[in-house]
């Protein structure tokens, strides 16, 4: 799997995004 770095920085991409959308939930 030597296309494994992409597959990571989609990952963290996703996982920031999730915690991005939950703050603002609480925010709004």
């Amino acid at each position: 799997m030597v296309k494994g770095e992409g597959e990571e920085v989609m990952v963290e991409v996703l996982v920031v995004a999730v915690d991005v959308i939950s703050v603002v939930r609480w925010t709004i």
